[in-house]
């Protein structure tokens, strides 16, 4: 209603179609990598595909985690790399300029490091190879809020000087995402404190 009260409910169907074209950049790396498909979620924003997790990758150890957190940086950044390839490529044969800006709009808000956004998704896989679950989790969230409040501030500045409404729907989403993240975060954070007493115990 938002898009179409602002007149641009025309940007908001480019959006949506490359946000559906992102989220088969996403789908046929999963694929290439031996995942199988599992549910595909349509969204405000766009579109969000699941695979079924193969347990064997559980088993392969990489840094401080394993073959699977290898595999899910990797099928995250194919979605920003297919925005950014039609980007390219629209420049170099010149066409709509909405395309391009549709592409960048999905590239810039995919790459904001808020979890569970790409961009928070590729900070908490490359921690978790670095430091392990329990702290990646923390490192992720403490990422997602900082950035969230950085993105409120320039969002504030950009609807005052564009008069650009919609980007108010972008910031409200931005904090429905952290509010769950955080609430995620707490759970699992209890979790882990819980088993640290309890090895402390033993």
């Amino acid at each position: 209603m938002l898009f179409i009260i602002t007149k641009q409910i025309e940007m908001y169907a480019l959006v949506m179609v490359f946000a559906l074209i992102h989220e088969l950049g996403h789908l046929l790396c999963g694929i290439i990598l031996g995942f199988q498909p599992q549910n595909l979620r349509i969204l405000p924003m766009g579109f969000a595909v699941e695979f079924r997790i193969k347990t064997e990758d559980y088993q392969h150890k990489i840094g401080k985690s394993n073959l699977l957190t290898i595999k899910k940086l990797i099928i995250t950044i194919a979605g920003p790399l297919t925005n950014l390839i039609i980007i390219v490529v629209a420049n170099l044969l010149s066409w709509n300029q909405n395309i391009i800006y549709a592409n960048m709009i999905i590239f810039l808000w995919n790459m904001i490091p808020v979890y569970p956004l790409d961009g928070g998704r590729m900070v908490k896989n490359i921690a978790k190879i670095a430091v392990g679950n329990p702290i990646a989790n923390r490192v992720t969230n403490q990422i997602s809020n900082g950035f969230s409040v950085i993105v409120t501030a320039c969002a504030s500045i950009a609807i005052y000087k564009y008069q650009n409404i919609a980007i108010l729907l972008g910031v409200i989403i931005l904090w429905g995402l952290v509010a769950l993240e955080n609430k995620r975060f707490n759970t699992y954070d209890k979790i882990y404190k819980m088993i640290d007493k309890q090895r402390n115990y033993i």
